[in-house]
């Protein structure tokens, strides 16, 4: 996934598996007319440890 560009359409969601050890980054950038909304849900049970809050 590093360094790709991908279009995305209202609603769309979309799910990932973390290996251990790795992270995943969301490096977004609106370049439309309208407001870029985004949310990212984490699951508690995963291959990865909680980060501190």
């Amino acid at each position: 996934m590093s360094g790709e560009r991908r279009g995305r359409t209202a609603h769309a969601a979309r799910h990932c598996t973390i290996g251990t050890g790795l992270n995943l980054l969301h490096d977004l950038e609106s370049i439309g007319a309208t407001t870029l909304v985004f949310t990212t849900v984490e699951f508690k049970h995963s291959a990865n440890s909680a980060l501190p809050v």
